[in-house]
């Protein structure tokens, strides 16, 4: 079989989901978690950011909400998310969402994630084991907090 078809017969949608905050300095500062076990994203113990799949009728948004409870155990609301970035490919479907806390809040481990840190963006932002995508992701949230007034 063809790679591309192969590709192209894949069938995968993902959101993840960027939580940040603003540190007393004015930092802006993102929630980055060690994966436990690989997944389609990445390998095991690098560093990500709350993803998973999204149900076939799924919205974007309440995918986002389950997957940072069920992973990091945090409530977050509907209306604080912001869906900043899609890319689709064949089958393959990824959107990540942000989400603003008010505070650098501490998270509990959850059944995929481990050992959450806040990162200073853009210092921090090149992290050695990082998913692939992790890096193009912040790059994609700091683009769009440069499209908005941050308070």
């Amino acid at each position: 079989m063809d790679f591309k078809v192969f590709l192209d017969s894949l069938s995968y949608k993902g959101t993840g989901v960027l939580l940040w905050t603003e540190d007393k300095d004015g930092n802006i500062r993102v929630l980055l978690s060690r994966r436990r076990l690989p997944s389609l994203l990445g390998d095991a113990a690098s560093v990500a950011i709350p993803s998973g799949d999204r149900g076939s009728n799924e919205k974007n948004e309440d995918a986002a909400i389950r997957i940072v409870h069920d992973e990091l155990g945090l409530n977050i609301e509907k209306n604080g998310l912001e869906c900043f970035y899609r890319e689709e490919a064949g089958g393959v479907s990824l959107t990540l969402c942000s989400y603003h806390l008010n505070s650098m809040i501490r998270v509990k481990d959850g059944h995929d994630y481990s050992g959450s840190m806040w990162y200073i963006l853009p210092d921090d932002a090149i992290i050695p084991d990082a998913d692939n995508l992790t890096i193009s992701e912040l790059r994609a949230f700091g683009e769009s907090l440069r499209k908005r007034r941050i308070s």
